[in-house]
């Protein structure tokens, strides 16, 4: 008898045996002890496991059914007491690098496309290997491969929300696992470069997404509902733990470039943040010592997370070059851990409006910039892409505006205002909504309109830069205000209300005319040259006209012969029609008024 079932292994092999048979005769010859194989524990699971190997890599066809079965097949090995009660007593059985190979892809499969082709098996498989010690060895001798997976697992449970309630119960538990092995391994790493690089390179943008979603950020859940409250805090502390013991190790810290953000705002201007952020920022100001850090006490009361706990708010530039290679999503939960600093900086520190504008241009620029070409998450379901975050936008521009306003008197370096000019260049308004549209483009206007007032003498060394920039807040206008087929009267007030700035700012720059009049002829050619590509509604026309009237009383005759000359044939009609309404209804209004004053 022993000696038939010594024969099934050959039967295994057997291109003349069934896959039916063969899975019925592996799984009898695993639970029977009249079987007798030598190291008949390890022959079976290298028998599954190469029929899975030959499988994907395309050497071996077998039906969908007859894989999932081997899958099974696997799963019910690892997780069968038999086996834990043979690596208990000290008997060696392993796993072919191979198939915790082929785990991988699976999972990556899942995680790229979707695809949940036996995936819960696999997922089962890899729970049972991770959940055995002495099997989960294959991850820890070699660490790429749990990087790998790791960063798998993070992407799948961050792109796949609609995944079957046991599969996303369990992949959450596998991610438990794979996390605490990892940072089993990151603990006892020796090389602190290593453990940056592993992280920095493939786990810095997946844990950041997960992290963002797992505390619920902007258009995301926690999960697809399957996820329990204790294990999504034990997932986001081991996260974090990654990025900390990753990222941040204090032996690195001194290569990272210094943040600019060490001090930022004066004292003066704490009700200015306290309106932009609903802060009570007053009852920190005492707690903020010289060097900008906040006590203990008043930090645990601020009610703002820190960005990573145990991490300085200093040190991210270097994760700017990490950054380059993530998508919108990874740059989008980035950018909001970065706020969420710049929100405690603020809380934290009282010093200088000159250190606190720079400091603060540096970081628009470096959260804004790096976003322009990008687009970032708005809705978790379908990983739409959209810009810029406005919850990164706007704040950074009410506090601009609110450092702006302290006039020259404060704010003494005409270089430190000028790097406004740069913050606003970077601001997106085009591909916005139109209420979105309705809260920056003002936003823009304000800080615009500050240094024209509070700062001529900065103004008046940096016009082409300023008018750079206000030229970007006309020819948005004209994009929003285009006639077209979608949209209504709601959309077209706010428009409306964009246009009407627009009219003002040019009134502003018409009464300092000695300042603008050598730049009216080239603010005039670019009014043209836009509106001759769009048909305006009315209504926002006839603001825009109103206010670039204002800049033709700055031309004189020379000018508008200049502009006639000199202007596209198109272009050319556009402003002989706009001079000739000018002359017939504004130039003629203007000197009528001026005969009835006198």
């Amino acid at each position: 008898m022993a000696a038939v079932y010594s024969g099934i292994s050959l039967k295994l092999k057997s291109k003349r045996t069934s896959w039916e048979d063969k899975l019925k005769l592996a799984h009898f010859a695993w639970i029977s002890h009249q079987c007798i194989l030598p190291k008949k524990e390890q022959v079976l699971l290298d028998w599954a496991s190469q029929s899975l190997v030959s499988f994907y890599k395309k050497k071996l066809e077998l039906k969908e059914d007859i894989v999932e079965r081997l899958w099974v097949y696997v799963d019910n090995v690892l997780r069968s007491k038999k086996l834990q009660h043979l690596l208990k007593n000290g008997k060696t059985v392993t796993l072919q690098v191979s198939l915790v190979k082929v785990i991988n892809e699976r999972i990556a499969e899942f995680s790229l496309s979707g695809s949940q082709r036996h995936v819960g098996a696999v997922l089962s498989c890899c729970q049972g290997v991770l959940s055995t010690p002495a099997l989960a060895v294959i991850y820890a001798a070699r660490q790429e491969l749990l990087v790998a997976l790791l960063s798998q697992l993070c992407w799948a449970a961050c792109r796949q929300p609609e995944a079957s309630a046991a599969v996303a119960a369990l992949l959450f538990e596998v991610m438990h696992l794979a996390l605490g092995h990892y940072l089993s391994v990151q603990q006892q790493q020796v090389n602190p470069r290593r453990a940056f690089g592993e992280v920095t390179g493939h786990l810095l943008q997946p844990c950041l997404v997960l992290r963002h979603l797992l505390s619920g950020g902007a258009g995301a859940q926690a999960g697809p509902g399957q996820l329990r409250p204790a294990l999504s805090r034990d997932l986001r502390s081991q996260l974090e733990a990654v990025l900390r013991g990753g990222a941040f190790q204090p032996e690195l810290l001194s290569s990272y470039q210094e943040e600019l953000l060490d001090q930022l705002l004066l004292a003066h201007t704490w009700a200015q943040v306290d309106a932009t952020f609903g802060l009570n920022c007053s009852q920190y100001r005492a707690a903020s010592s010289s060097s900008g850090v906040l006590s203990a006490e008043a930090a645990e009361s601020s009610g703002l997370p820190p960005l990573l706990p145990g991490v300085e708010t200093r040190s991210w530039r270097k994760m700017g070059k990490a950054a380059a290679r993530f998508d919108s999503v990874g740059r989008y939960c980035l950018e909001q851990l970065h706020l969420q600093k710049m929100k405690r900086t603020l809380v934290q520190t009282g010093s200088q409006s000159e250190a606190a504008l720079q400091a603060l241009r540096a970081d628009a620029a470096y959260i804004l910039a790096s976003g322009r070409e990008g687009r970032f998450l708005q809705n978790r379901e379908a990983c739409q892409e959209q810009p810029v975050a406005l919850a990164v936008v706007e704040p950074i521009l009410d506090v601009l505006a609110a450092l702006l306003r302290q006039g020259e008197e404060t704010i003494r370096n005409p270089h430190h205002v000028s790097l406004a000019f740069s913050v606003l260049l970077a601001v997106p308004l085009d591909r916005l909504r139109p209420p979105e549209f309705g809260r920056v483009f003002p936003r823009v206007h304000s800080v615009l309109f500050t240094i024209l007032q509070c700062h001529p003498k900065v103004m008046l060394k940096a016009v082409p830069s300023f008018l750079n920039c206000f030229h970007r807040l006309v020819f948005s206008v004209m994009h929003e205000g285009r006639q077209k087929d979608k949209g209504g009267a709601e959309d077209l007030a706010g428009v409306l209300a964009c246009a009407r700035l627009v009219e003002r700012m040019y009134s502003h720059i018409a009464a300092r005319a000695e300042d603008f009049t050598v730049f009216s002829p080239f603010m005039v050619a670019q009014y043209v040259t836009e509106v001759q590509k769009v048909t305006l509604y009315p209504a926002v026309k006839g603001h825009l006209q109103e206010g670039i009237y204002l800049i033709l009383d700055l031309c004189i005759e020379p000018d508008v012969q200049f502009l006639r000359a000199s202007l596209p044939p198109g272009v050319r009609d556009v402003f002989k029609e706009l001079h000739n309404d000018y002359v017939k209804y504004h130039r003629a209004k203007r000197e009528g008024e001026r005969r009835y004053a006198v």
